[in-house]
């Protein structure tokens, strides 16, 4: 227990003060006017600096993990100077390509490769690979859409992006296009690396990879090479909290190995696994194997995050000097014109006193 002493006519005005401003709550101060004193109980402790400070924690914890975003027209928008027919062409290509593949790996799986076969044509569904691929489909029809749909709007409203989005909310398929985009990227490349490691490593011994089959190279190799090339080019924000998506899709995934095994489930081959490295009737094997990946998925998802980063510092810096090379135009021009002027006026004045001359020696 703190103590001050003071007149009593300052301690109305003073304790008044404090409670204004919030550094004690009105329970922490007895004020004594008998004995001209106030005391706190809670000494040095101000609340409402505290709470500021509390609240400015929660923020920044918040905007790590939330999708909101105050500039949402980047969700379909070129990172660097572009037009935006062309940006619009770009989403086309990758919204015709990617699932047209994803189509056809399931219409040679049903209707070529096990058409008699029902239990083997359900096992498309069960690898970690078609399931990327899926969602990396849709994250490309649903990115096509919304760039058509943002063409659209921005050519109505004279190529102005406050316009189109003048409360500046960010629409809820714009928040699914995010969520997709943060599980499908890191995913996709790990499933390729994995994909070209084991091909590197068991296929060099047993020949049995199909390096060459035009279905792997695209689902495995165009469509990481998708995402690398769509992550230097597209403006869409990463956010370092953002990993959690990720880690909730692989603790899914290992989930549901485990519940098809528990089942009985069998991979197309015939084998009480889906993968021969989550076989969990080792369990400590696919428990070692789980737990790695679970410690790589985060450090894929920050490398990628730390190539965002780069990319929007430079995009930044060539932003400003596009910016200072402008602001320099017009002065370069007006200096122009100040000097073609004044050559103008030599030449004129020059030109004046020639007539003068000749005009006085006639």
């Amino acid at each position: 227990m703190s103590n001050l002493h003071a007149p009593p006519e300052l301690l109305d005005s003073f304790t008044n003060s404090l409670r204004k401003e919030g550094y004690f709550e009105d329970d922490a101060l007895v004020v004594d006017k008998s004995s001209q004193r106030v005391d706190w109980k809670v000494p040095n402790v101000h609340n409402r600096r505290w709470n500021e400070s509390a609240n400015r924690l929660i923020c920044c914890l918040k905007k790590l993990f939330d999708l909101e975003f105050c500039k949402p027209w980047r969700f379909v928008q070129s990172q660097w100077p572009c037009s935006p027919l062309l940006y619009l062409l770009y989403n086309i290509f990758w919204m015709l390509y990617i699932p047209s593949w994803a189509v056809l790996e399931g219409v040679i799986n049903f209707h070529l490769k096990f058409k008699a076969d029902l239990w083997r044509q359900a096992t498309f569904f069960i690898y970690l690979t078609n399931w990327t691929y899926v969602l990396l489909s849709l994250l490309a029809l649903l990115r096509g859409f919304t760039a058509c749909r943002y063409y659209n709007m921005l050519r109505k409203q004279g190529y102005k992006d406050e316009a189109v989005f003048p409360e500046r909310k960010m629409p809820t398929i714009f928040k699914i296009i995010w969520v997709l985009h943060n599980v499908a990227s890191p995913a996709q490349v790990m499933v390729g690396a994995a994909y070209y490691l084991h091909a590197a490593i068991l296929g060099a011994m047993d020949r049995t990879t199909p390096l060459s089959d035009p279905m792997n190279i695209s689902i495995h190799g165009i469509g990481t090479v998708y995402v690398l090339l769509d992550l230097f080019i597209s403006a869409i924000p990463l956010r370092p909290g953002h990993v959690i998506h990720v880690m909730f899709y692989g603790l899914l995934y290992a989930a549901f190995t485990g519940i098809y095994f528990a089942c009985g489930g069998k991979n197309k081959s015939g084998h009480p696994w889906i993968y021969r490295l989550l076989d969990w009737s080792h369990p400590r094997t696919t428990l070692m194997v789980a737990g790695a990946v679970g410690v790589l998925t985060p450090v894929v998802w920050f490398a990628l995050y730390g190539f965002y980063r780069l990319k929007t510092y430079v995009a930044s810096k060539c932003a400003s000097c596009r910016d200072k090379s402008y602001s320099l135009g017009p002065e370069m021009v007006k200096q122009a014109d100040e000097k073609s002027s004044v050559a103008s006026f030599d030449e004129a004045k020059s030109c004046a006193s020639d007539l003068l001359k000749e005009g006085g020696m006639s």
